[in-house]
């Protein structure tokens, strides 16, 4: 395991971060724990997060796949960051995702226990998010779009994990941390952001908009399996053996 310095602009501001990166050769339930625990241990997580803290984890549940089909954030990951969040006591967990397609609590379901998610949050005893309500939020110092409609539980939540999926993507080159979030978007509006913003370059300041809006705490990638060539659904197996984390998602 290694940390790396990072420096990035966004908006005329450089800034200094770490990125943490494991060698995490497979999903074996022991090793992604002991890794995850390690990557929260250097930024210091869990004392950062009140224990009464309302913390959202925000996957990336994309479609109806079977972890083995490497298009989703594997549920071994969800979990180990379940268990580390419950030692340090925090107690009010929710798992959260819009994915492609209607916002229904039927397809969220299908997409959950196909994903192997729902056995996880049955298993940790943790909330699984069914609500499909959202919200609109403002911010009106962003660039492009100065609000967004938001699903309820990005909504109320305190502290966000956003735990993404390493994917090649044909809108944004990459699918990681910041790309997830459009999953925070509920159902069928996401692709009217794909009609408004069909250019790569103002697609990504949408991004980095509703990055903004949303300012997750703490990010995750899950690059054990990774995907490449026609992502985000339609690319072929990687294997990269690795897990990054980071508390900036531009990393």
């Amino acid at each position: 395991m290694y940390t790396q310095k990072a420096v990035f602009v966004i908006k005329g501001r450089k800034k200094m971060s770490l990125v943490s990166i494991t060698h995490t050769a497979g999903y074996a339930p022991e090793q992604i724990l002991s890794d995850v625990r390690t990557h929260l241990g250097r930024f210091r997580l869990t004392e950062r997060i009140p224990a009464d803290s309302r913390v959202l984890i925000k996957p990336n549940l994309l479609m109806k796949r079977r972890p083995e089909e490497f298009t989703t954030t594997h549920p071994t990951l969800v979990e180990a960051v379940i268990i580390c969040l419950k030692e340090a006591g925090i107690k009010n967990i929710t798992v959260a995702d819009s994915p492609g397609g209607l916002y229904s609590a039927q397809l969220l379901k299908g997409i959950y226990d196909t994903c192997g998610i729902s056995e996880v949050c049955r298993r940790q005893q943790v909330a699984l998010n069914f609500s499909t309500d959202s919200r609109e939020i403002h911010r009106p110092e962003n660039h492009l779009v100065k609000s967004f409609p938001i699903i309820q539980p990005a909504c109320d939540a305190d502290f966000i994990i956003d735990i993404a999926k390493l994917k090649t993507h044909a809108m944004t080159g990459l699918s990681g941390t910041v790309e997830n979030l459009l999953g925070c978007i509920p159902g069928l509006t996401k692709p009217e952001y794909h009609w408004r913003f069909p250019e790569k370059e103002l697609f990504g300041e949408m991004l980095v908009d509703l990055c903004e809006t949303l300012r997750p705490g703490f990010a995750l990638v899950d690059g054990v399996q990774a995907m490449e060539g026609n992502g985000p659904y339609g690319g072929e197996l990687r294997e990269l053996g690795m897990i990054a984390a980071s508390d900036s998602l531009y990393d």
